[in-house]
């Protein structure tokens, strides 16, 4: 009796471990969903890395889009460095240098042809003729994190030359020959130094510029030059050879620079321009009548809550009509041979007393 009753457990237990067994394999298979053996590898989760093209020597020619960096340190001869004749490239220099003696050509060049998107960062380039970066038909770039030393051989030169709808940020240019940077339309030249270069430091030949907190000093000719309907806000410009700040083009705002020891002008604009907020100091080094701490030649601009002070000859002139003249202070006053412009009244600081004078120039 106690035989039989054993074996019937025992028969029993196994079936419930079958049964068990069973219901645990269909759960695993159903919470795979498919097929036990899948047909195919399962898809990546990782992002894709951009292969990099290393770059070991000079010159060199890339003719494909991709990512290019610099192995080590570079130098160069007599031809150009670096030509690039593609879009859609980026050149990090790796925070090595590209170096070449006299007598070479371009550092980094764009063969003339119409490229877009290139980015060119992270690195020193030092000593070649012609320019650091020369592309001026590129249509679409950033240039960054960038040193530019002793670039060009003439004042016929520029170290860095570009297109439009390029961003130039973080590059600092000292010495050599010619012109800093030269942008085209639609630039962002934002944080970057030009220092000692024989021509002007910053131009822009197009329209609806940006020149943003960049520090202009001792340029040869003009310190900043720009186009048509372009902002220059927050810039020092220092010991330019001839203007501080000029236009020649209409609906520019040029606000809170400091523009210092200028050969010619400060600031010169001609129409529809707003100049604001500026401190104008010392200009007219060469004491040439004619010349002043802020030039107005042409119609319908504003200058308004400036500090012009200590400039040769005048701080203020104005040539051309219908422009408004208010709240600024000077040493000069403000000197009108236009017609139709709206003048504040000269007041001097030591008669205001308790009252306000809220258009009135001082002195």
């Amino acid at each position: 009796m106690f035989a039989v009753s054993t074996r019937t457990n025992t028969l029993l237990l196994v079936l419930i471990l079958a049964v068990g067994i069973a219901i645990v394999a269909m759960l695993a298979s159903g919470a795979r969903g498919g097929p036990l053996d899948p047909t195919g590898p399962p898809a990546s989760t990782l992002p894709q890395v951009e292969p990099r093209v290393p770059i070991d020597h000079v010159p060199f020619t890339i003719t494909q889009p991709g990512s290019y960096f610099l192995t080590r340190d570079l130098s160069g001869g007599a031809s150009n460095g670096i030509s690039i004749g593609a879009s859609d490239v980026t050149l990090d220099l790796n925070g090595f240098t590209l170096r070449a003696a006299a007598g070479s050509g371009f550092a980094i060049y764009d063969a003339f042809s119409v490229n877009h998107g290139w980015v060119i960062r992270n690195g020193t380039i030092e000593g070649w003729d012609d320019a650091a970066i020369n592309a001026p038909n590129i249509n679409g770039a950033r240039f960054e994190d960038l040193e530019l030393i002793g670039i060009g051989s003439s004042v016929t030169k520029t170290t860095l030359k570009a297109g439009q709808d390029v961003v130039v940020r973080n590059v600092h240019i000292h010495g050599g020959a010619g012109d800093g940077i030269a942008v085209g339309d639609n630039a962002d030249v934002e944080g970057n130094s030009v220092v000692a270069k024989s021509g002007a430091g910053i131009v822009s030949s197009g329209n609806f510029a940006v020149i943003k907190g960049n520090l202009v000093k001792a340029s040869g000719a003009n310190g900043i030059d720009v186009g048509n309907s372009s902002s220059v806000v927050g810039n020092s410009v220092i010991g330019s050879g001839l203007e501080g700040i000029v236009s020649l083009f209409d609906t520019v705002v040029i606000k809170d620079n400091l523009v210092q020891g200028s050969g010619t002008n400060g600031i010169h604009v001609f129409n529809s321009s707003d100049v604001e907020g500026n401190t104008v100091v010392g200009n007219n080094v060469t004491f040439v009548f004619g010349y002043s701490g802020i030039l107005v030649a042409g119609t319908r601009n504003t200058i308004a809550a400036n500090h012009v002070l200590k400039n040769n000859v005048d701080d203020i002139k104005v040539t051309g009509n219908l422009n408004l003249v208010r709240g600024n202070s000077t040493n000069h006053g403000v000197t009108d041979f236009g017609s139709n412009n709206s003048i504040g009244p000269l007041v001097n600081y030591a008669v205001i007393g308790a009252n306000t004078y809220p258009d009135a120039n001082f002195y």
